[in-house]
């Protein structure tokens, strides 16, 4: 099993350190600044599927790589999920709900949405609730910046042409890793602040109908109001619902790094051990 644009010195070493029941693939090559490198990947035959034994990192020059750090680092590159088209076709999805999110928030300040912040001021300033729509503002405006901030990360990685591109073609491990950490590690936290104020908005705007039952407004007033406020929890439902759809995705692949980190420990050892010995 081999990758045949691997020079030849990588296929002599792939089969010095293969054992009679392992295959193994090559793979590269992978970027570390302006080093490169080779993933050689040995299995072990089972009944059923392969299971992985040892990776071996080799430089340019057919040097096998022993330092931690290196080793750690190009594994990673190899072993972490792939970025292809489908992924970020995925993320350009995320991207155009998150904008939707957004014109929907400023929508319900303007008036042009189901529900209207303006429209309560007027009823507050009778009913003494201005302080409560205040903070319904505040924390509108709080979903606001979180969404700009994750719109903002998710355009660095699906519309810069050639950032995209490098991702799709070039297996660059700081590439990939600040890909991860954007995407995935701050990803997985900002969309956790996110739903948790949405959360809170709603919280406070289902509190905000009952107030407006207990005060007695006249019957045409707080029926205007509930409408478009059941409307508006209605919408934010839905928003939620695609904001856990995208953390579930993003700990799913958080979850396989974490996994493919613990075996490239046993790789390393395995690989350390082998090589010392022969």
């Amino acid at each position: 099993m081999f990758d045949h644009k691997a020079p030849e010195e990588i296929h002599e070493i792939a089969e010095r350190y293969k054992r009679k029941d392992e295959g193994y693939y090559i793979k590269g090559p992978y970027y570390l600044d302006e080093d490169i490198y080779w993933i050689i990947h040995y299995l072990r035959r089972g009944f059923l599927k392969n299971k992985g034994v040892m990776i071996i990192v080799v430089d340019r020059d057919g040097n096998l790589i022993r330092e931690w750090e290196i080793y750690s680092m190009i594994s990673k590159a190899y072993l972490t999920p792939k970025i292809n088209q489908k992924f970020i076709e995925i993320h350009e999805e995320e991207y155009n709900q998150l904008n939707a999110m957004k014109s929907y928030m400023i929508s319900i300040i303007d008036g042009k949405g189901d529900f209207d912040i303006n429209e309560l001021y007027e009823d507050a300033k009778e009913y003494e609730i201005n302080e409560l729509i205040n903070t319904i503002v505040a924390v509108k405006t709080d979903i606001e910046n979180i969404i700009n901030i994750l719109v903002s990360m998710l355009s660095k990685w699906t519309k810069d042409r050639e950032i995209l591109n490098s991702l799709l073609k070039r297996n660059e491990y700081k590439l990939l890793n600040k890909f991860s950490e954007d995407i995935i590690i701050n990803g997985i936290k900002t969309l956790d602040d996110l739903d948790k104020e949405l959360s809170e908005h709603s919280k406070l705007i289902i509190y905000l109908t009952d107030l407006i039952r207990e005060l007695g407004m006249r019957r045409d007033v707080s029926k205007r109001i509930i409408i478009s406020i059941n409307r508006y929890i209605h919408t934010t439902r839905e928003f939620k619902g695609n904001i856990r759809k995208m953390i579930k995705l993003r700990k799913y692949v958080d979850s396989m790094i974490g996994e493919r980190i613990i075996k490239i420990k046993k790789y390393y050892t395995e690989y350390i051990n082998r090589i010392d010995t022969l």
